[in-house]
């Protein structure tokens, strides 16, 4: 074969190349040796990338990339994928121009980096969503963060970005976001009645309270109670519908009922829970706050605490409805209902450590008093009944440690009956009346 034929095979070998790479209805790229991974995008996301590139990523560049979002594009692909850095918000930068380079795998790169997360699961590096899918586009992410905090924007360690809504660039992303929120409708799905009832009642007594001021439980403040604020009102009249989307809601339910400290007390008197207690006076049975206890409630009959009583109602109410003991419900007016107090007695001079087993400290038993219905644990006089005496007749035990079913119809405990053996498990089943039913050894 001549050098001629040759350098024809050649090129329809190319070309076929090309055409392999660029025919169907999906953008693909190849994988360059250094920088972003070969990537795919579906025919229906073409129309958002087009905008994207064409209106966004100017955007990007000029108010996001430099000194805060961008990295060089040939430490990008280790960068982006570290342990520390994975799924947050970097881009391929040329560090150079500014610029994000132009190639297809850099572009469609920045396009999921930004996007973030979508409720199908796709998305860069497992990161958080930027995009609130099935809300409007003002509450997503990508569009709070940079915003002005007096705007509705929330906690961003670029500072603000936009400190006007009507900022051409903040439009413009806007208009991009819209056009993703189009292309994934989420369907709508029922809303608990007692969220409901906390969107619309007790979402604006935490307004009228002064609640979602930032320095008292927004986003930066240190405790553990820290709500997702609103969007300011458009006409000065809060609407939850309006100024919450249901994310949100969600969100700040899950902190007032406690996600990281128990706020609501739903497993008992709910008048003691943390919420209530600590924004009443101190001598209408309040606790100490930091925000001080006299400029909120005045007492257990202000409108508002009756409001949130209403609420916590519900919530107990929900609460029980998923309980079962012993294949029934449980009903919500014994939910945090004493019915005894289960102590340990043994001797006073066991100096044992509780990881040290070494030494065998003999004569404790499980006992239990029981209690009359509104009986408290102070006027209790019933004599207490020894629940595991029966189960080491032939001497002594010395029981380490013992836990109580959500339900109070069991207690597991662990015990050994002499210093040769190890601590074993047990479970005491009781009646509905207290009384022991059967043991269970592990």
């Amino acid at each position: 074969m001549g050098w001629l034929s040759k350098w024809r095979l050649a090129l329809v070998v190319a070309v076929l190349a090309v055409v392999a790479i660029v025919i169907g209805c999906e953008v693909t790229t190849r994988q360059p040796d250094s920088g972003p991974v070969a990537v795919l995008l579906e025919k229906s996301e073409l129309k958002s990338f087009g905008e994207f590139r064409d209106t966004v990523v100017p955007i990007l560049e000029s108010r996001c990339a430099l000194k805060c979002h961008g990295v060089s594009p040939a430490d990008f692909e280790e960068f982006s994928h570290s342990a520390d850095h994975a799924g947050f918000f970097y881009f391929p930068v040329d560090p150079e121009t500014g610029k994000i380079p132009s190639d297809q795998a850099s572009l469609v790169e920045t396009f999921h980096v930004t996007r973030g997360v979508t409720q199908d699961g796709d998305g860069h590096g497992g990161g958080p969503g930027r995009i609130d899918y099935g809300e409007e586009a003002v509450f997503s992410h990508l569009l709070r963060a940079p915003l002005a905090v007096a705007l509705g924007g929330t906690p961003h360690r670029g500072l603000d970005v936009f400190y006007t809504s009507d900022d051409p660039d903040y439009l413009a992303l806007r208009k991009w976001v819209a056009t993703e929120l189009a292309l994934r409708p989420v369907e709508k799905h029922d809303v608990p009645s007692e969220e409901v009832f906390f969107r619309d009642e007790v979402l604006p007594v935490l307004v009228r309270n002064g609640c979602f001021v930032n320095s008292c439980h927004g986003p930066h403040v240190f405790n553990d109670l820290k709500y997702v604020l609103p969007l300011p009102s458009v006409d000065g009249k809060f609407d939850p519908k309006r100024d919450f989307s249901t994310k949100d809601v969600t969100a700040n339910r899950k902190k007032m009922l406690g996600d990281k400290s128990r706020f609501a007390n739903l497993g008992g008197d709910l008048r003691l829970s943390r919420l209530l207690v600590k924004n009443l006076p101190l001598s209408k049975g309040g606790v100490h706050q930091r925000g001080g206890n006299i400029q909120f409630f005045d007492s257990y009959n202000d409108p508002d605490v009756k409001i949130i009583l209403q609420w916590l109602e519900r919530e107990k109410s929900a609460l029980a409805s998923q309980l079962k003991s012993r294949g029934k419900p449980v009903p919500a007016r014994d939910l945090g209902r004493l019915q005894g107090v289960a102590f340990i007695r043994g001797p006073r001079h066991q100096p044992r450590r509780f990881f040290d087993v070494g030494q065998f400290w003999p004569g404790s038993d499980i006992l239990l008093r029981r209690m009359s219905v509104g009986e408290s644990v102070d006027a209790a006089r019933s004599e207490p009944v020894n629940l595991t005496a029966r189960f080491h007749p032939y001497g002594l035990a010395e029981i380490q440690s013992f836990d109580v079913r959500y339900d109070g119809k069991a207690i597991v405990f662990s015990m050994r009956t002499d210093s040769q053996t190890g601590f074993r498990l047990y479970e005491l089943q009781l009646d509905d009346f207290l009384t022991l039913e059967t043991l269970n050894e592990n």
